[in-house]
């Protein structure tokens, strides 16, 4: 449980994210940057105190080969659900940080045909 009274588990620098995204649901009064979308299963897994855990796409865009790539990132959000968690696989996409993705985010950024860049904290 995290001090907001979340059940929170990160993988990677992703932890600063959720934890941002945490307090903007807790207080409904700040404003979400135009630059973070999240995704509708996370906001609701949040405003309902369900366990969430956040996970890279640094395996989908650059640690395993096509189709091997897709195939083990849908397989873990799979196994993230039937363990009663909310996946929130976290990439850039487009210069916006996507905190939760769709099928066809992690496809898109699956697929050897596109262009991506590896970015940490210091990068943004």
């Amino acid at each position: 449980w995290n001090r907001y009274g979340r059940w929170l588990y990160s993988v990677g620098q992703k932890n600063t994210i959720i934890r941002y995204i945490t307090r903007w649901t807790r207080d409904s009064k700040s404003q979400l940057p135009q630059h973070m979308i999240i995704h509708p299963e996370v906001t609701e897994a949040l405003s309902s105190h369900k366990p969430l855990v956040a996970l890279e796409t640094t395996i989908i865009t650059h640690g395993m080969p096509y189709p091997d790539n897709i195939k083990t990132a849908l397989s873990v959000e799979d196994v993230v659900r039937r363990n009663g968690v909310v996946p929130a696989t976290i990439g850039i996409i487009n210069g916006s940080i996507h905190i939760g993705l769709t099928r066809s985010e992690l496809e898109y950024l699956a697929d050897p045909k596109v262009s991506k860049l590896k970015v940490s904290r210091r990068d943004m």
